[in-house]
């Protein structure tokens, strides 16, 4: 007597539709639970929160600035959640999305340039029109976040958020195309420079050296009151209502040889109360970081460890932020009795950090 499927029956009662979205739940359930296992460290965990700065899609694995800080201390875990594009709020998104991946961290570093607050020609709250908001969770801080958005922003959210059972698979195939293909090539592009790309970079620089030199001057109050400024103090209420370890990165605020080829002396001025404004909100927010345009600092950031005006391409720049970054945490963990955790060698060799209260 042949054999019969008992689920045959069942799977008979349901429409076409049904079983493939039953088939998509399950699939991305599988998935999330492989990369739960795949990202999940018994290790005190440490994310990298940020944009392109330090999302280091132009360096090879093993010279990234996460790289870098697992080896100084194999016994933590640094996850890079950084993304091309990414604004403050996507920062929050990273941390979520990495919640759910690989538990909650004990420490989070936010990188972000001084003008980060700035708003662009073509300002966006979201990156990628909002795609992120998937990982929006659904807690006290879930909802925070969901009143302070628009109408619009709100029903990308719900949208993004129906999606999700159906999303794993395009966002494997997606990161896989990035990893293995895109990047690749975009580093290839980057050591062997066009004519071309030279040309675009340059133009590119002198674009943004003319905003630079029309950019209306604001002091402190209204600076703290640009959106981007109250989406990353959101950002930064919410990490430590978390009980997470917040700390901040200013990166180099430019490619120096640019600077001095495409912005004019006003430009560069106006540049510099940028960084002013920027220290003085991290001051009032009572946020400790690490400037990297201070002083001495810019030094460790010739123009040959740059490939645009903005991003970084040489390995030694990143070793050298990675020690500062461990000086800074040493240093904050001494003077913050409610901080018992810094990413330090266990050796206990570190330096003096001029860090900021």
């Amino acid at each position: 007597m042949p054999k019969v499927n008992p689920l045959k029956p069942l799977l008979r009662d349901f429409p076409a539709a049904t079983r493939a979205f039953l088939l998509a739940v399950s699939i991305t359930l599988v998935l999330t639970f492989v990369m739960r296992v795949t990202f999940h460290s018994n290790k005190p965990g440490v994310f990298l929160l940020g944009d392109s700065g330090i999302g280091n899609y132009r360096l090879d694995p093993g010279q990234r600035l996460q790289d870098f800080l697992e080896r100084s201390n194999p016994k933590t875990e640094v996850d890079n959640w950084a993304e091309p594009g990414a604004t403050p709020m996507d920062f929050f998104l990273q941390y979520s999305r990495g919640c759910a991946l690989a538990g909650k961290p004990r420490t989070a570093i936010i990188a972000f340039s001084p003008d980060k607050f700035l708003e662009a020609p073509d300002f966006h709250r979201f990156d990628d029109g909002g795609v992120n908001l998937r990982w929006l969770p659904w807690n006290s801080t879930g909802l925070k976040l969901f009143s302070r958005l628009t109408g619009k922003e709100r029903n990308a959210a719900i949208v993004q958020q129906a999606s999700m059972p159906l999303y794993a698979a395009a966002d494997l195939g997606k990161s896989l195309w990035i990893r293995y293909v895109q990047w690749p090539w975009e580093r290839s592009q980057m050591l062997t420079p066009s004519g071309e790309r030279k040309k675009r970079i340059e133009m590119k620089s002198i674009e943004s050296g003319k905003a630079k030199d029309t950019l209306k001057l604001i002091g402190d109050d209204a600076f703290a009151e640009l959106p981007l400024a109250k989406d990353c103090e959101f950002l930064l209420r919410s990490l430590r209502e978390q009980g997470v370890e917040t700390r901040v990165i200013l990166l180099p605020i430019g490619n120096p040889k640019l600077i001095r080829l495409t912005y004019s002396n006003h430009a560069q001025a106006n540049q510099d109360s940028v960084k002013a404004r920027m220290r003085h909100w991290l001051d009032v927010q009572g946020q400790s970081y690490v400037d990297f345009n201070a002083p001495g600092e810019m030094d460790h950031f010739p123009d040959s460890t740059w490939d645009d005006m903005s991003h970084l391409k040489s390995p030694s720049a990143f070793a050298y932020m990675s020690r500062r970054i461990q000086e800074f945490l040493r240093s904050a963990a001494v003077r913050d009795v409610q901080m018992p955790y810094s990413l330090v060698n266990s050796s206990g060799e570190d330096g003096n950090a001029d860090a900021r209260n």
